[in-house]
């Protein structure tokens, strides 16, 4: 989990993010070294708590939605994440809601 925990940090910091392409709002467009050319925004999944979605809902996002980016020629996604799932009252971390994340890594990574 501490791999991919760092995978998807390095994510976040800004290396799959890009460039907003001017006919696609959510496609990103990348012209740099990191060999990155079209990409999507994964909003709403693992953010925006308190909406209509509930963090980690598989009924909003799935396997089968990578899959289908993958067909359309996406190389990569930006994921959100709302960290407050994350940590407890205490300030301990919430492993079990680190799950979510893993197995978007996992479903990203094997398309």
């Amino acid at each position: 989990m501490k791999n991919k925990t760092l995978l998807f940090a390095l994510a976040t910091i800004g290396i799959l993010t890009g460039c907003q392409n001017e006919n696609d709002k959510m496609t990103t467009s990348v012209n740099d070294d990191t060999g990155y050319m079209k990409g999507v925004n994964i909003s709403h999944y693992l953010s925006q708590i308190g909406s209509r979605f509930t963090y980690g809902d598989t009924s909003y996002v799935s396997e089968n939605d990578f899959k289908w980016l993958a067909e359309k020629g996406y190389d990569h996604v930006r994921l959100p994440v709302d960290g407050s799932p994350l940590i407890n009252v205490d300030g301990s971390i919430n492993s079990g809601m680190f799950d979510a994340i893993d197995q978007t890594i996992d479903w990203a990574t094997g398309n």
